[in-house]
């Protein structure tokens, strides 16, 4: 059979039908392709990290806790580490905290904060205000303190927390 009469050749209906579906198979097929690679892309995003400015002098923190769920999965981590003090001067004018928190994109964040070199205490709970990573914690006197920061997030994909812990010696003016 020449090549000319192979574009000749009829198949049964059922036959065409089956074909068109296969090239119609081929067009969405990659499609397809990239909406799987995005679900696994979106099921490995990493989370937000924390890190903690109390009084203009930057403090080290532990992770303590995250909780994160995925289409792909859920995870909930525990802890309540001891992270090392540092000693933060008094603010000018009185005493107090100031906490910057600088983060990545996040829905909220919560601080608390204990008397006390463990979080043992009843804290004193903060919500910073919309849009903002400062806020104060009025009326502080010198001491030891347990700094807790929860940031919220929610992705497309995912949602989440993570818990950072911090210790801080407030020094008097």
């Amino acid at each position: 059979m020449s090549p000319a009469d192979a574009s000749r050749v009829r198949f049964a209906p059922a036959q065409e039908e089956a074909i068109g579906g296969l090239r119609r198979l081929s067009l969405i097929a990659p499609l397809a392709a990239v909406l799987v690679a995005i679900l696994a892309a979106s099921c490995s995003l990493g989370r937000p990290s924390v890190a903690l400015t109390v009084n203009g002098v930057a403090v080290p923190g532990t992770a303590a806790g995250s909780y994160y769920t995925t289409r792909c999965s859920t995870s909930v981590g525990h802890g309540i580490p001891s992270p090392d003090a540092v000693t933060v001067p008094a603010l000018s004018g009185g005493s107090g905290l100031a906490l910057e928190v600088a983060t990545g994109s996040v829905k909220q964040i919560v601080a608390s904060v204990f008397a006390g070199e463990t979080p043992t205490s009843e804290p004193i709970t903060l919500a910073f205000p919309k849009d903002t990573a400062r806020a104060t914690v009025p009326n502080i006197l010198p001491g030891s303190y347990y700094v807790m920061i929860r940031v919220e997030w929610e992705g497309l994909f995912d949602a989440g927390a993570e818990t950072y812990a911090f210790r801080v010696i407030l020094r008097a003016s």
